[in-house]
């Protein structure tokens, strides 16, 4: 669920950066940016940090 929020935030952050609605380009690139964070921090899966 958080996984959801975090991306329509970053979405919602770099439409509004662009003066722009958010749209399926946003979403796909907070989707794919939120997932190489995740990758480069150690946490390919939302669940590996859980409760650490």
């Amino acid at each position: 669920m958080n996984q959801i929020k975090n991306v329509a935030a970053i979405a919602h952050a770099l439409a509004k950066a662009d003066v722009n609605q958010v749209n399926y380009e946003y979403l796909k690139l907070a989707a794919e940016s939120n997932k190489k964070f995740l990758k480069e921090f150690g946490r390919e899966r939302p669940a590996d940090g859980m409760y650490v």
